[in-house]
């Protein structure tokens, strides 16, 4: 009787619907219930299985995830972005792989859901318009390595280039159209010479 009053049955008739959408540990459960009766006459419960889950903090946006100023600084390095010629939904995935709030194939962990500082993002664009990247071939670039807007400039970006002047003996355009052709070379940290640190990601080897 209490299982007949609790899904306030139109029917005791096999298949018909009772209906609930409820909360349970932080999921919301969309599927349908249905009152059944067993072949002996007591009524039960049989529920869909389609269920329908709360969106995780993970996967909203990073803006929902912000506040005061920390919503502010996001919203001007957007701004940065479109400047670029971004749209706004390339920016906003650029600059969440950017800054650790996404995948971590990149980062490692060495930037988890950092607050990115307006002018930080600007600097990486400059440097990389003194490298002759501006226009279609910067956002080819962003495009294909989004955490190049996380690198530092002075201790990434300009020490791998530096590389390539020192060590490789590049110059000018040659190396423009290198980082074209490559652009997650600024963003090696490593080089193992052979012997694999479990980094390829971000190993010279690679180069």
């Amino acid at each position: 009787m209490a299982a007949r009053t609790r899904l306030q049955a139109k029917h005791a008739g096999s298949g018909s619907t009772v209906g609930a959408n409820g909360r349970h540990g932080g999921r919301r459960n969309c599927a349908p219930v249905h009152a059944r009766t067993t072949p002996g006459g007591a009524l039960r419960q049989v529920r869909s299985r389609t269920v329908c889950w709360g969106t995780p903090a993970k996967t909203m946006p990073v803006i929902e995830r912000l506040e005061g100023e920390d919503a502010d600084k996001w919203n001007q390095c957007m701004d940065v972005l479109s400047e670029i010629g971004l749209e706004k939904p390339d920016a906003e995935k650029f600059l969440t792989r950017a800054y650790g709030w996404g995948s971590q194939a990149y980062w490692r962990k060495e930037k988890v859901e950092q607050v990115p500082e307006p002018e930080n993002v600007q600097a990486c664009i400059g440097y990389l318009n003194e490298l002759g990247l501006e226009g279609e071939d910067l956002l080819g670039v962003i495009k294909k390595f989004p955490e190049v807007l996380g690198c530092d400039v002075e201790t990434r970006l300009k020490a791998n280039v530096g590389v390539l002047e020192n060590q490789w003996k590049m110059k000018g355009m040659v190396i423009t159209n290198t980082l074209k052709r490559k652009p997650e070379i600024l963003g090696f940290t490593i080089d193992c010479y052979g012997d694999c640190a479990g980094e390829c990601n971000r190993c010279w080897v690679r180069f």
